[in-house]
């Protein structure tokens, strides 16, 4: 899957036209989300992307809670698929953007990470998205 650090997406964010993707449930991006980031949960990709995203050959960055949760490489694989043509995921996602003391957006930026573990998580997506995330991960 084609991903991007926290140091290569601080510089796209300062001379790319990109767009961030929160792919964690909505309640998770309105509580926080990077700056500037739209919300498709991954299990709303297929239906939201087209309208969220017309441009498909603009630079979409997904991204989620970490590198342990795979709904951000999902997200990519199916944008990808969907025939975008600059799709990374920021693999570290919020949790690292957090650590490393960077702005957020949101309702509630106290307590912006959530409690729950990844299979809290897996109740948001279809069957079929819960079956690729359970394969797995393949090296490219």
């Amino acid at each position: 899957m084609p991903s991007i650090s926290r140091e290569e997406l601080l510089r796209a964010l300062g001379r790319e036209n990109l767009t961030l993707v929160e792919v964690l449930p909505r309640e998770y991006y309105e509580r926080a989300h990077l700056p500037g980031a739209v919300s498709i949960p991954a299990d709303e990709i297929a239906s939201l992307a087209p309208s969220l995203l017309p441009d498909k050959q603009a630079s979409i960055v997904t991204y989620g809670l970490n590198f342990t949760w795979q709904a951000a490489q999902q997200a990519t694989r199916e944008l990808i698929t969907m025939g975008y043509a600059s799709v990374r995921e920021y693999e570290e996602g919020k949790q690292d953007w957090i650590a490393a003391g960077l702005p957020l957006e949101g309702e509630n930026l106290i307590e912006p990470l959530p409690k729950e573990g990844p299979s809290r998580f897996l109740t948001h997506l279809t069957a079929a998205q819960r079956s690729i995330l359970q394969q797995p991960p393949t090296k490219v």
